[in-house]
């Protein structure tokens, strides 16, 4: 899967599945959004108050967080994100890069969470600019953005 076509969804998907495999699906998915965000206000944290059940189906069926979600994107923090890809196991870490090994060649067991933390940064901040463009352009993709 090329960068440009990746969505967090789809992103997140492999992170969760190696990361955070030892915790039940919903569990996975809030904690990830709280090891990898930045929120400096913490009543602004999306991720904080729904319980773990919010978070179940995001992977699969997209809905329920969705919001959160694209409201994450501007709040990566590329340290934290690091941290956690350096906090994995080295065979958790291999499954890693080979997940992405087409996307980032330039990534090893060196320097993977860097690698990763600077394309998600770099490739899923357009995506969500596209979209809030998108939206204050066209009242219907306005709905549709904030309708999750």
């Amino acid at each position: 899967m090329s960068w440009g076509d990746m969505y967090f969804k789809q992103f997140a998907e492999p992170l969760v599945n190696t990361v955070y495999a030892h915790l039940n699906r919903g569990l996975a998915v809030k904690q990830m959004f709280l090891d990898i965000t930045d929120f400096s206000d913490v009543d602004s944290n999306p991720f904080l108050k729904p319980p773990e059940s919010t978070f179940r189906g995001y992977l699969q069926a997209g809905h329920g967080i969705t919001k959160a979600a694209r409201s994450a994107v501007a709040h990566i923090d590329k340290e934290k994100f690091a941290d956690v890809v350096y906090g994995l196991s080295s065979d958790a870490a291999e499954a890693l890069l080979r997940e992405y090994q087409d996307s980032i060649p330039a990534a090893n067991a060196l320097n993977i969470g860097n690698k990763l933390a600077e394309e998600f940064e770099k490739n899923s901040e357009p995506l969500h600019q596209a979209k809030l463009t998108e939206a204050s352009q066209d009242p219907a993709a306005s709905r549709r953005l904030n309708k999750n």
